[in-house]
């Protein structure tokens, strides 16, 4: 479940774990019955981690492709097949 960060008007932060179906929040529960206007943010999010490959390039798999290779990817929007030496 992801987790979403919500701003209040004095510049408060609160993160709170909601389903990416519910709609986001406009009053949130600070203290027992006290509550604040809020809006959500949006924040840099996680990305995911790239390995080094056998090769000695960067791979989100793991196997290796050149740093040309990777950016090859990214143009034609579709994986590369490893070539055989």
């Amino acid at each position: 479940m992801p987790t979403y960060t919500y701003q209040d008007a004095e510049g408060g932060e609160y993160e709170v774990q909601q389903r990416i179906t519910e709609e986001p929040l406009s009053v949130i529960e600070v203290a027992p019955g006290e509550f604040r206007s809020v809006k959500r943010v949006i924040s840099g999010g996680a990305g995911f981690v790239l390995k080094s490959g056998a090769a000695g390039g960067w791979s989100s798999t793991g196997y290796g492709h050149t740093p040309g290779q990777l950016d090859a990817m990214r143009v034609l929007g579709r994986p590369l097949t490893k070539r055989a030496d």
